[in-house]
């Protein structure tokens, strides 16, 4: 998980409110985890043949390293956004490989489109064609 230049962790929502972290996926192991044990928990269920995953990129998209303290140990958000969008990739290759789909929201765009419905004043450091390359 994400933390500030002070040690301590950066705060995150989940699902229903309930506070938790920002993963930190400049790291492999957390795109790896997102995929299989996360991802491949839906996978292997009888009892969902896809999942919605929401705006997982959006911590890149309206980054500021000020409002975080994040400015030492992460001054800008280009490595963590490659690795969200590496990870969210695998996310989609782990569902796909039993037959099941992945429906990733982002606030993000492609090339051609940006700036997406001008959703962030600065637009996210990585365009989905990152995805593709």
């Amino acid at each position: 998980l994400m933390h500030d230049d002070n040690g301590m962790p950066l705060p995150g929502a989940s699902a229903g409110g309930v506070g938790g972290g920002i993963w930190d996926f400049r790291n492999s192991s957390a795109r790896e985890y997102l995929a299989k044990e996360v991802a491949g928990y839906f996978a292997r269920s009888g009892n969902a043949d896809g999942v919605f995953f929401d705006e997982g990129d959006s911590f890149a998209c309206h980054y500021d390293c000020k409002r975080h303290n994040t400015c030492k140990v992460m001054p800008s958000a280009d490595e963590w956004h490659a690795g969200a969008i590496e990870g969210w990739v695998l996310v989609a290759e782990e569902m796909a490989r039993v037959g099941k789909h992945a429906v990733i929201s982002s606030q993000n765009s492609f090339n051609a489109s940006t700036p997406y419905l001008e959703k962030t004043p600065h637009g996210c450091p990585k365009s989905e064609d990152y995805a593709f390359d």
